[in-house]
């Protein structure tokens, strides 16, 4: 049946073909051929060169949500474990799922992110935000874009993010998103998450108010000596 199909006899598997007990091991089956026989490919070769045409060629994509969470790259992993790095299915990275992004390194993190700003991907995994890793997950990409990509000095990071958060293109539009999504909108923060004790409300003065200031003035003050504390009282009163 496979054949045909991939000689275009046939349209589809009947949909029995994946409901029965064995329609996993099935699936399996029919990939493996088509990668290894058909392709006659290895399966690095297969993910560099024909895995975005794979879904095209065979109609199995009702069993791949079946078993896999709609995720070739499951399927993959499955049948080939170990040997495919994250490197060599970067164009594949929306189809991760949310216990693949949460297992993220540093390093594949700051890889995806140097593959967006590249042009290589389209955008970030889908599901992102969606992890117990998220806000984590976020500090390591902003720091990348900021001090790596965009290589902005600490001091101007305030006036930098004033500067970017009005371009829809902005690399640090994950900031943004991110800000949105893991800190109801307090873009401040989300910013003394990445950069804990940096920054000072007063340098956000559009995303802060008079009361979340004086609030953060008094987290920070008992962490002060009675000198500093004194200090930063004066730079109040004066303005």
């Amino acid at each position: 049946m496979t054949k045909e199909i991939i000689a275009g006899e046939r349209k589809s598997y009947l949909h029995s073909f994946w409901t029965i007990p064995n329609g996993k091991q099935r699936l399996k089956i029919v990939v493996k051929y088509y990668i290894e026989e058909f392709l006659q490919m290895s399966i690095k070769e297969f993910v560099k060169t024909k895995m975005k045409s794979c879904q095209k060629k065979l109609p199995i994509r009702s069993a791949i949500s079946m078993y896999y969470e709609s995720s070739l790259l499951n399927l993959l992993n499955d049948l080939y474990p170990q040997q495919i790095t994250l490197l060599e299915w970067l164009e594949e990275i929306n189809s991760l799922t949310k216990a693949q992004v949460n297992c993220l390194t540093n390093l594949e993190l700051e890889e995806i992110t140097k593959a967006k700003l590249m042009g290589r991907i389209d955008g970030f995994p889908r599901r992102l935000f969606a992890t117990d890793k998220a806000k984590e997950h976020l500090k390591i990409i902003v720091k990348y874009i900021i001090e790596n990509y965009l290589q902005i000095p600490v001091e101007k990071v305030p006036k930098a993010l004033a500067q970017e958060s009005q371009d829809s293109k902005s690399p640090l539009k994950v900031f943004f998103e991110g800000a949105s999504r893991l800190f109801a909108s307090n873009r401040f923060e989300a910013i003394e998450y990445i950069y804990p004790g940096v920054f000072q409300p007063e340098q956000f003065p559009l995303w802060t108010n008079k009361k979340q200031r004086d609030q953060h003035s008094k987290k920070i003050i008992p962490s002060l000596t009675e000198e500093e504390a004194k200090i930063l009282i004066i730079k109040k009163i004066n303005g």
